[in-house]
């Protein structure tokens, strides 16, 4: 399935955010931290930091030549509580068949465990 990120308005034009493997790996040399790291940050209190590096890192994907700076007010424009909810829109985005996959693997191991007369 394709990620085609967030859309939002800001700096009077359509924007997009998106976390591709690219925008995580500029986002993972901008904080110092791994994936799972910038998830978990993501999801509990990201400081003002993060919330622009992480805004940088996906637009660096339409915009190349976006600056953090330009990150910060397109911060400034959303909102610091807008900004972080589409970012973790966008998180989803990048990640759409992972929920499928695993309620598919837990279905199946239940199957070969009740079809083996093994219980789980």
């Amino acid at each position: 399935m394709r990620n085609d990120g967030v859309i939002v308005q800001a700096g009077g034009r359509t924007r997009q955010f998106r976390f591709s493997a690219n925008a995580f790996c500029d986002l993972e040399d901008a904080t110092g931290k791994g994936m799972f790291e910038i998830l978990e940050t993501l999801d509990n209190a990201p400081s003002l930091k993060f919330v622009r590096a992480a805004v940088w890192a996906c637009l660096r994907q339409s915009e190349p030549e976006i600056t953090p700076a330009e990150a910060g007010d397109v911060i400034d424009e959303l909102g610091l509580i807008a900004t972080v909810g589409k970012l973790v829109e966008a998180v989803i985005a990048a990640f759409p068949d992972q929920r499928k996959a695993g309620e598919s693997a837990e279905g199946n191991a239940s199957r070969a465990a009740a079809g083996s007369g093994m219980s789980s």
